[in-house]
């Protein structure tokens, strides 16, 4: 699998080749350190809520992320990455509102 790197004023992030031929508009990201606002040890763009950072920090690295990937980061998703096989479903029902 191939990737692309980028680098959206300082935060660097690459994208899937595959993902992205594939035309289904996902929007998608595999980051980096390099970007964020979290000091030592943590430097700097930091995403695990459970290793002490603050939650000012957290927010403002995720909002800087929605900013270079092009996605809404109030409206994120997110899941706590193991190392094991359990699969997780989710389900989201949109209001009709966000319907196309």
């Amino acid at each position: 699998m191939s990737f692309t790197e980028h680098n959206v004023n300082g935060l660097i992030y690459d994208t899937s080749d595959v993902i992205t031929a594939a035309g289904s508009g996902a929007v998608h990201a595999f980051t980096t350190r390099h970007g964020g606002v979290s000091p030592a040890p943590y430097d700097s763009l930091n995403f695990a809520d459970n290793k002490g950072d603050t939650s000012e920090n957290l927010l403002e690295n995720y909002r800087r992320l929605g900013e270079a990937v092009g996605f809404d980061a109030s409206r994120a998703v997110g899941c706590r990455q193991i190392h094991s096989d359990p699969v997780s479903y989710t389900h989201l029902t949109l209001p009709t509102s966000d319907l196309v």
